[in-house]
């Protein structure tokens, strides 16, 4: 019997407190198994895509064959195909020495474990790391024929890169997500239709292109 591709994955969450001082933790974790976690993450960005009003309604989907597309999503707007692809903070943090960590040199981390010396993370590659991510994907040279829609999702379980944020009560984006973007319209043209960013936790990031309603998609 052939063995299923394992592919490592962290746990991911987050803290609540309640209004009577209560504090939960809610964690929640993806299979090692490849086709497993493919279809947990995409899973949970359907779940927060269906909570999104300007954008189509997902009812179901199907696992496509390894060598082909992901996904195909059943939704308002008719079939959508997907690819996914991760994001891990290896792409923008790097395992640091004792010595390293204790001169200093570093100034941003990522606290894995309490005890554990923290992974140093850049924030140069930090900022380039979505734009790197949507980069190897558009590599492999998709193809799709005119009336199929093909979309894009990069996910990640760590929630150290930020894209949409609130400071004061205001939206704000972050570095990261604005090089994906001047990245993006630079390019002549793009296979992908749409491109997402989801944490698997908050609501899924419209990357691309910019400003599309749901009557666009349909």
């Amino acid at each position: 019997m052939k063995r299923k591709p394992k592919k490592p994955t962290e746990p991911f969450g987050y803290i609540s407190f309640g209004k009577n001082g209560a504090v939960s933790k809610h964690i929640f974790e993806l299979s090692h198994e490849k086709e497993d976690q493919e279809i947990g993450a995409v899973e949970r960005f359907i779940g927060g895509l269906n909570q999104l009003s300007d954008y189509p309604n997902v009812n179901g989907f199907d696992k496509l064959p390894e060598a082909d597309h992901d996904f195909t999503l059943d939704t308002s707007a008719g079939s959508i195909t997907v690819q996914l692809t991760e994001l891990v903070e290896r792409d923008y943090a790097k395992p640091i020495s004792k010595q390293e960590y204790n001169e200093g040199k570093c100034h941003d981390f990522i606290q894995k474990a309490p005890g554990m010396i923290p992974l140093a993370a850049d924030n140069y590659w930090l900022q380039n790391c979505l734009r790197r991510a949507i980069e190897r994907k558009l590599e492999k040279f998709y193809a799709k024929s005119d009336s199929e829609t093909l979309w894009l999702v990069v996910f990640c379980t760590s929630t150290y890169l930020q894209t949409e944020y609130y400071v004061d009560g205001r939206l704000r984006v972050s570095a990261a997500l604005t090089e994906a973007r001047k990245y993006l319209q630079t390019l002549p043209n793009c296979v992908f239709d749409v491109i997402w960013y989801t944490n698997l936790l908050t609501r899924p990031v419209h990357i691309w292109p910019e400003g599309i309603s749901r009557e666009q998609q349909r």
